[in-house]
């Protein structure tokens, strides 16, 4: 299914395809109930693209864009999975050596999970940078 957004910037030119900033505008976004403040429904937001086609986008160009094939179970357990696995193991090695003190080993294995999850979203913006295919592809201009 392809998305609808406009062009804000053209942030870099490369051979295979031009790296824009689009903004997609969500007019269907509520924005009347009282708990707008906690649901984090935005109504615009800015994320970058590739541009796959051959026209020249300029800014305020309506274009159509694709999001990439990721999966979604691969993710999720890499994130939720892991830290937890972790956290487990931590906690079951230090009750071993440290039998009689079982709050020093939640602490620790409370801090390899926290240390655990920042590797893991260092690891993540770091592939970001480098792999241009988890970026959305602009298909065509409107």
């Amino acid at each position: 299914m392809l998305e609808q957004a406009i062009v804000e910037e053209i942030v870099e030119n490369r051979e295979t395809g031009d790296i824009v900033l689009l903004k997609k505008i969500r007019p269907d976004a509520c924005h009347h109930c009282n708990a707008k403040i906690l649901c984090g429904v935005k109504s615009n937001f800015t994320f970058k693209a590739i541009n796959h086609t051959s026209s020249f986008l300029e800014k305020g160009d309506l274009v159509e864009y694709q999001l990439p094939n990721i999966s979604v179970i691969k993710l999720s357990f890499l994130v939720y999975s892991v830290p937890l696995l972790l956290f487990l193991i931590t906690i079951l090695l230090m009750n071993l050596f440290f039998p009689d003190k079982e709050v020093f080993s939640l602490f620790i294995a409370l801090f390899v999970l926290f240390v655990t999850f920042f590797l893991i979203g260092w690891y993540d913006r770091k592939k970001i940078n480098i792999g241009e295919y988890r970026l959305p592809k602009i298909q065509q201009k409107k």
